[in-house]
């Protein structure tokens, strides 16, 4: 469910979100670490109140949403290695922030990614039309009754709770194997919202369970064959892609 949210951040432009929310997972787990407890609830909390910076910051204090976030992304970043370091948090336990460790997850932590899971997939149901709506256009959404600026932040909570579950799993460098490529790689050709959604979902099942698998048999990290497995499929369907627009040119 995972590429959903991936979605929402590559049709709604969300990138310069996508990494102040990765930087804030990095924080999260970093307080989780010196606190010696799961950075799960750490990351969550971390990335909520993010978002609801850059609300107020942006919209209340009508500051620059690209500049709001490269404040917060770099403060998130320096707070979280300076707390690493004060906090003398061993190197290895420091390195599964980046890079994800799926053996380390606790049964609650995955019982909790599954509600999730189940959760964001109700949430896209449920308002999938309000979200199509400020997809194809904030200002036509709002003329229709659509409150535009409550459908945005819901989605930015929901994207940095989707890149705290991801982290846990993949790693903060790599979550985009399962958030971002699955939904440019289903992009491709996809003729309606639905059917996008459809494709990236079973895409992102292909690229997590593929890159399971080929960790397991060349003895890599998770997070890293995944994300290997999803550039590799990326490349070929943009390749593709392309050679066939200039043929029938």
């Amino acid at each position: 469910s995972f590429p959903i949210a991936g979605v929402w951040v590559i049709r709604l432009n969300l990138l310069p979100y996508r990494f102040m929310l990765m930087h804030g997972a990095m924080l999260g787990g970093a307080v989780g670490l010196a606190l010696g407890v799961s950075p799960l609830p750490t990351v969550m909390a971390v990335n909520i109140i993010l978002v609801l910076l850059a609300d107020i910051l942006s919209n209340r204090g009508r500051l620059d949403a690209g500049l709001t976030t490269i404040f917060l992304m770099v403060a998130s970043l320096g707070g979280a290695m300076a707390l690493l370091y004060g906090a003398a948090v061993p190197a290895q336990d420091a390195l599964g922030l980046l890079w994800g460790n799926l053996f380390a997850v606790s049964p609650m932590e995955m019982a909790a990614t599954i509600l999730f899971c189940l959760g964001l997939a109700l949430f896209g149901k449920i308002y999938g039309l309000r979200i199509q709506a400020v997809i194809f256009d904030r200002d036509v959404a709002f003329t229709s009754g659509v409150n535009d600026s409550a459908v945005m932040r819901a989605l930015l909570i929901v994207i940095g709770l989707t890149v705290a579950f991801a982290m846990r799993i993949i790693g903060a460098l790599l979550l985009d194997a399962l958030l971002l490529i699955p939904a440019i790689i289903a992009s491709v050709g996809a003729p309606s919202l639905k059917a996008l959604y459809r494709r990236a979902v079973l895409i992102g099942i292909a690229v997590g369970t593929g890159g399971f698998i080929v960790a397991l048999l060349i003895d890599l990290p998770v997070g890293a064959a995944a994300a290997l497995l999803g550039a590799a499929a990326l490349a070929v369907v943009l390749v593709t892609h392309t050679f066939f627009q200039k043929e029938h040119t």
